[in-house]
Formats: structure tokens, C-alpha cells, sequence
């Protein structure tokens, strides 16, 4: 941890490798979480997403799983702009994790991914729902401000003007 906080990610993938070739106990699983973080932080997504995968593909419940798969999601939505891949490990997560205390981070990022994708009319429906939800959240003010960025682009697609339509080149005989 103290290798992350110095950002020296080469070094702490490599004591997390260590650990991960110890192949037994938490810390396997921990360090599998944790050099997933590291290659995000060095902008090697796939690699990242490898590691929360092999961590997710145990067949068996470990600590950092329900970690590993939002950071998938994050990563998918805000990192590599893949919203569908997103937004289905979102959904995973929610039936997988219906009482996670990052239930709430995770709805807002959902909502985002929304937005990012450029459907203000269902990131606007999906804000409203969060606020539903969690009305007294710290996040409701930040949402609403999402929620009236909806409204200017939904004001701004409606106002657009009709496309003129281009005049017919008559050819020359």
C-alpha cells in the first residue's frame, strides 16, 4: 500500500506478483484487487481488467470480488469507453450485490455511464430514480446538477433546427 501511495506502481505489481505466486490465503486475493489497481493507474486496462477477471473467475467467494467488479465497470465506462461492456457488469453487480455498501457509488456511476454515452433522456430518467432512492445521499446535489446538464441537452436537441435539404444538381445536357 505504501508503494501505491508513493505512486511507484512498477514496484508494487511486482511485490503483488509475489504474493499472487504464493497462490494461498487473503493476501493472494488482495494482491490480485490491488495490482489491478496499479495497471489502471498506469493506463494498462486490459491488463487491469485481466486481474479483477481471474480474481472474479474463482468459482469462489473472496474478499475484493464485489471490488473488482465495480472497478471493471468504472474502467469499461470512464477509461475505455466501452459503455455496453459497462453497463452489463454494472447490472451484474447490482443482482450480485443487491445489499453492497457501494450500492449508491455504483447507481451514480451507472447514471453516468448514461450521460457519457450521449442518452440524456435515460441518464436523466436513471438521475431522477437516484434521487428517489437516495434522496438524502451526499452525491444529491451533484446529481442534480447532472440532471439539469440532461435538460440543456434535451432543450438543445429540440431546439435543434430542421437539416435544410440539399438542392438538386440538375446535369447539363
Amino acid at each position: 500500500a505504501a508503494l501505491i501511495q508513493e505512486q511507484k506502481y512498477a514496484e508494487a505489481i511486482r511485490v503483488y506478483d509475489s504474493l499472487i505466486k504464493l497462490g494461498a490465503g487473503p493476501n493472494m486475493h488482495e494482491a490480485q484487487y490491488r495490482k489491478g489497481l496499479c495497471l489502471k493507474k498506469q493506463k494498462q486496462y486490459p491488463a487491469a481488467i485481466a486481474c479483477w477477471e481471474n480474481l472474479l473467475n474463482t468459482g469462489f467467494v473472496y474478499p475484493y470480488q464485489e471490488d473488482a467488479m465495480l472497478e471493471m465497470a468504472k474502467t469499461y465506462a470512464f477509461d475505455m469507453n466501452q459503455a455496453d461492456t459497462a453497463l452489463k457488469w454494472y447490472e451484474r453487480f447490482f443482482k450480485k450485490y443487491p445489499a453492497s455498501k457501494r450500492l449508491m457509488e455504483a447507481r451514480y456511476e451507472e447514471c453516468g455511464v448514461y450521460y457519457q454515452q450521449g442518452n440524456p433522456e435515460q441518464a436523466k430518467a436513471r438521475f431522477e430514480l437516484f434521487l428517489d432512492e437516495y434522496p438524502d445521499s451526499y452525491l444529491t446535489a451533484e446529481v442534480r446538477k447532472m440532471i439539469a446538464l440532461c435538460d440543456d441537452k434535451l432543450a438543445s436537441i429540440r431546439k435543434a433546427p430542421e437539416p435544410r435539404p440539399k438542392p438538386t444538381v440538375i446535369p447539363r445536357s
